[in-house]
C-alpha cells in the first residue's frame, strides 16, 4: 500500500475535522495512528508525517474544543490544518504590500540559515565523530537544529506571505532568552506556545493556578516529544524517557523563576540561560540524534 494508506487517513480525518463529525479524543487518535502506517523509508518523508500528524492532532482537538480561528472558508481550513503558523488576511492593499515586502525579508532569512546549515554540515564532515565529544556534539546540534528548523518555518511561512497574507512568527531569537521563562514562553516554538496556552493551561487553571497548569504543558509537551520519536522510529529507543525528562526539569526551573526578579545585566542574564540550556540539552538531543540520525545525514 505504500504511502496511499497513511494519504487517505490524513485526508479523511481532515474532512471529518472540518465537518466537526468526529470527536476530539478519536480524532487526536486517528491521527496519533497515521506515522505507523507509513513506510520506513524514505526516512525524511516518515520524518514530516510524523510532525505534521502531532499538528493534526493538535488542530482536531482545537476544533473539537471550539478553540481555533475563524476558519470557516475552504482556503482558511486548508491553511489553518496544514501550516502551524497563524494566519492573517490583510485589512487594506499597504498591509498587503507591506506583508509581501516582510515575506521576501523572511525567505532572505531563510537563505541565510540555509548558509549556517551548510557551514556546520561541512563542520561535520571535517570531524571523524560529531558525536564523541557530548560538548562538541551539543554545541553543534543546538546550531544545527535550530537553523533548520526556524530555517524551514521561514521559508514557507514567507512563501506564504508573498500572497499578502500576515503569517505569525514561529521562532523569536530564542537564543537571546535571558530566562528559561522568555524562552519558553515567547521565543522557541510559538505554535506550540499559543496552542498549549489556549488548550492547556487556561483550562488546567491558568493564572489561578500557574505553577500546576505550567507543569502540565511541560509534561504534555514531553509526551508530545516522546511520541515524536515512537512515531518516526515506530517503537521505543534506548533513550526513552530522556526527552519528557527534560522537559520536566525545565518545567520545574521555569516555576521556580517565575517570580525571581533579578539585577544580572542583559549579557549576563543571556549567558547563565544559554549555560542551563546547554547544560540539560542532551536530555533532548542525543534521543533525537538516535531517533532520526542527523548527525549521519551529510556524512560521505
Amino acid at each position: 500500500m505504500g504511502w496511499i494508506m497513511p494519504a487517505v487517513l490524513a485526508a479523511g480525518l481532515a474532512l471529518l475535522v472540518r465537518s466537526r463529525r468526529i470527536p476530539g479524543a478519536l480524532g487526536v487518535g486517528c491521527a496519533s495512528v497515521i506515522p505507523f502506517v507509513a513506510p520506513s523509508s524514505p526516512q525524511w518523508l516518515r520524518l514530516i508525517v510524523s510532525a505534521f500528524a502531532v499538528v493534526w492532532a493538535a488542530r482536531v482537538w482545537e476544533r473539537a474544543h471550539g478553540r481555533e480561528p475563524d476558519v470557516a472558508a475552504g482556503w482558511r481550513f486548508w491553511l489553518w490544518w496544514g501550516v502551524p503558523a497563524d494566519a492573517r488576511l490583510p485589512r487594506t492593499s499597504a498591509e498587503a504590500a507591506e506583508n509581501k515586502r516582510r515575506g521576501v525579508a523572511r525567505l532572505l532569512r531563510a537563505a541565510a540559515k540555509l548558509g549556517v546549515v551548510v557551514v556546520v554540515v561541512g563542520v561535520n564532515r571535517s570531524v571523524d565523530d560529531i558525536t564523541a565529544s557530548t560538548v562538541g556534539f551539543t554545541a553543534w546540534s543546538m546550531i544545527y537544529v535550530y537553523a533548520s528548523i526556524s530555517g524551514v518555518a521561514d521559508a514557507l511561512t514567507g512563501a506564504l506571505m508573498l500572497t499578502g497574507l500576515h503569517m505569525s512568527e514561529s521562532f523569536e531569537a530564542p537564543m537571546l532568552a535571558r530566562s528559561p521563562g522568555e524562552f519558553w514562553g515567547r521565543r522557541w516554538n510559538r505554535f506550540i506556545t499559543r496552542w498549549a496556552f489556549r488548550n492547556v493551561f487556561i483550562p488546567a487553571g491558568g493564572r489561578r493556578s500557574p505553577a500546576r497548569a505550567t507543569m502540565l504543558v511541560f509534561v504534555l509537551s514531553g509526551l508530545m516529544h516522546e511520541y515524536l520519536l515512537v512515531a518516526f522510529q515506530g517503537g521505543w529507543s534506548r533513550y526513552a524517557g530522556w526527552t519528557l525528562a527534560f522537559f520536566i526539569v525545565h518545567g520545574l526551573v521555569v516555576v521556580a523563576t517565575a517570580r525571581v526578579k533579578t539585577s544580572l545585566p542583559v549579557p549576563a542574564a543571556i549567558a547563565l540561560h544559554l549555560a542551563f540550556l546547554f547544560g540539560t540539552a542532551p536530555l533532548f538531543l542525543i534521543p533525537l540524534d538516535d531517533a532520526v540520525g542527523y548527525s549521519k545525514w551529510w556524512l560521505p
